[in-house]
């Protein structure tokens, strides 16, 4: 089971994040027709074409965990998430939830830019769901907010 993590941001940091990630998909765009032209995929059929086309998806994924191509708001925030996280000390190894205890906790309510101070809430669809397992939960961490 997972946890969506959810950071609340600014109207005006959300305009910045999203102009951000915009930017990140073009450049992106622009990475994957280069690697695709350098790989001569119109050149290519069967086997060969669907090769290639894995070893382009690997590099483009393999550069979005190392955060190179930030194309989504998660991966965007997740290397500041996660250094604010270990400079407060909660990037650790937590005691397991009690059982019937994680049904007790309160829904977020309230963000938006029209309610508390202004904060609208970044999630997106289970954006960040990691497993509730200790030593899986630390690892997924140091993956996901590695800098």
């Amino acid at each position: 089971m997972g946890h969506t993590v959810v950071v609340a941001v600014a109207p005006a940091d959300l305009d910045n994040l999203d102009r951000l990630v915009a930017e990140q998909q073009e450049s992106e765009s622009r990475w994957q027709a280069a690697a695709e032209a350098r790989a001569d995929l119109p050149g290519l059929r069967g086997a060969a074409f669907r090769s290639a086309r894995a070893r382009i998806r690997a590099e483009r994924n393999r550069y979005r965990e190392e955060g190179r191509h930030r194309v989504t708001r998660w991966r965007a925030l997740a290397p500041a998430l996660g250094a604010e996280l270990e400079q407060r000390g909660m990037l650790r190894e937590w005691d397991p939830v009690p059982a019937g205890a994680q049904q007790a906790g309160q829904v977020l309510s309230g963000t938006g830019p029209n309610s508390g101070r202004g904060l609208t809430g970044v999630s997106g669809g289970g954006c960040a769901r990691r497993p509730c397992s200790r030593s899986a939960g630390r690892r997924n961490a140091n993956r996901l907010f590695a800098a």
